[in-house]
């Protein structure tokens, strides 16, 4: 989006749209999944190396990893081509969970997100993803964007376009509200027992 708008704030090209999610949601993923699980160590991250973003692992994760002491684990797919060739290799016990990033062909796609679900509930891994719906699906932990406010702030962009703005007047905006939500039949199943602290701060809890 970013090179598209040139300036978020003020669109330099006759552009401008919504961001669903922010550099720190994976970092804050961690952070919730380590609460959760306190004895995980190794963690496999799964994204599509074709994605521009994931190309590269994010400093900002990196960090987070060493500071939570964990070791991070690039897990690599593709999306539904490949995707349970990809969880074959991590069937011997090298990553004790999962975070889910969100991307559209990992994700985003259902039969993938059902796989992964599907994959660490035979492994007994906890798991965490970006997508908002992961948890409600039967993963552990989701942080997901608030995608109600996103669809009812485009609607009022796109009736400010109808009557005349142009979209370069109007900033592209990052998501500013997220969802908690936690499966706790999945915690169970996992024989976790979530934090009094987390229960608190989610929007949602599976029982």
């Amino acid at each position: 989006m970013e090179q598209l708008a040139g300036n978020l704030a003020k669109p330099v090209a006759n552009v401008t749209g919504f961001a669903v999610g922010v550099e720190s949601q994976e970092e804050k993923c961690l952070d919730l999944l380590k609460q959760a699980a306190p004895d995980l160590s190794r963690i496999g991250v799964l994204l599509n190396p074709d994605n521009r973003i994931w190309h590269d692992t994010p400093i900002g994760l990196k960090v987070a990893t060493e500071q939570l002491g964990l070791v991070l684990i690039r897990v690599e797919s593709r999306g539904a081509v490949d995707i349970d060739r990809t969880l074959s290799h991590y069937t011997n016990g090298t990553v004790d969970g999962l975070l889910l990033v969100d991307d559209s062909t990992l994700a985003g796609d259902s039969s993938v997100r059902a796989r992964v679900i599907e994959f660490a509930r035979e492994h007994h891994l906890p798991s965490v993803s970006s997508y908002s719906t992961y948890a409600r699906d039967g993963g552990l932990l989701s942080l997901g964007t608030d995608m109600g406010s996103i669809f009812r702030s485009a609607a009022e962009y796109v009736h400010r376009i109808i009557h005349g703005a142009r979209p370069s007047e109007l900033p592209v905006q990052r998501p500013t509200k997220f969802e908690l939500v936690i499966n706790l039949k999945t915690a169970k199943a996992l024989g976790l027992t979530i934090p009094p602290s987390i229960l608190a701060r989610a929007d949602e809890v599976i029982e």
